[in-house]
């Protein structure tokens, strides 16, 4: 199997054999190799306090709100006064 092959490139295949040559069963024999599934990465809470104190107090509150809110960049830029309870 190549690198460019792709899940769009096998359905289309599949597709092709179901509708235009009208088999109803398909099996293009094709194995992908097994992934380890990917344990993400979370800070503990210290870890986090460290990175608040190397901030600069001008984006502190900022960073606190994102985090704690679990925000994005772009829906902390877009916050307003009257959205904060």
């Amino acid at each position: 199997m190549t690198a460019g092959f792709t899940w769009q490139a096998l359905n289309a295949l599949v597709f092709f054999y179901k509708a235009v040559c009208g088999r109803d069963e398909v099996d293009l024999g094709v194995s992908f190799r097994k992934t380890d599934p990917r344990i993400p990465v979370v800070p503990d809470a210290g870890e986090v306090l460290r990175v608040f104190e190397k901030i600069d107090t001008k984006y502190n509150l900022m960073a606190r709100i994102q985090y704690g809110g679990g925000l994005r960049l772009m829906e902390l830029v877009r916050l307003r006064v009257k959205d904060v309870d």
